[in-house]
């Protein structure tokens, strides 16, 4: 584990800024942090993930096929703070980062899925805690499962 984080971080050092694909040695250490985080507990591993996350969002254009995933995985690390803290921000964040994914019609098929689905359980966790509104959640999982069916003939069986 400490060899792949000491790989990622020296593969981030040598990327120049304006390298067309900064992206991904940036998310790949924080992919990296947060296992490591997953393994030992330290919280500061994930929040350094997410930092890596973001950073590796920000630097994809917003088309680019790569954003999605990317996206996606800032999601999981959202996602998993929300596990630990039980702070309803990290939910709305994961949820967010899920919904910009499914938006990039240029990423793969299965990436968005994958983030379709996150983003209807955590409209259903979010249902359980809203006092106002409360079935407008439970409507807009339902409405984007709905919409991620028209993409299920794209999936392959080999992505699948």
């Amino acid at each position: 584990m400490e060899a792949a984080i000491e790989s990622a971080e020296a593969a981030v050092e040598a990327t120049l800024e304006d390298h067309p694909d900064q992206a991904r040695p940036l998310n790949n250490l924080g992919v990296h942090l947060s296992r490591r985080y997953q393994r030992t507990g330290d919280i500061h591993d994930l929040e350094v993930a997410i930092k890596f996350a973001e950073a590796a969002v920000e630097t994809t254009p917003e088309d680019h096929p790569h954003r999605a995933q990317f996206l996606s995985i800032l999601g999981n690390h959202f996602k998993l703070r929300y596990t630990i803290t039980g702070q309803l921000q990290d939910l709305e964040l994961a949820l967010a980062a899920w919904f910009a994914c499914w938006g990039i019609h240029t990423g793969q098929t299965l990436t968005r899925l994958t983030a379709t689905l996150k983003a209807a359980q955590a409209l259903v966790v979010l249902f359980t805690y809203s006092t106002s509104s409360k079935y407008a959640n439970i409507h807009r999982a339902y409405s984007l499962l709905c919409d991620a069916v028209h993409l299920l003939p794209l999936a392959t069986a080999r992505s699948l």
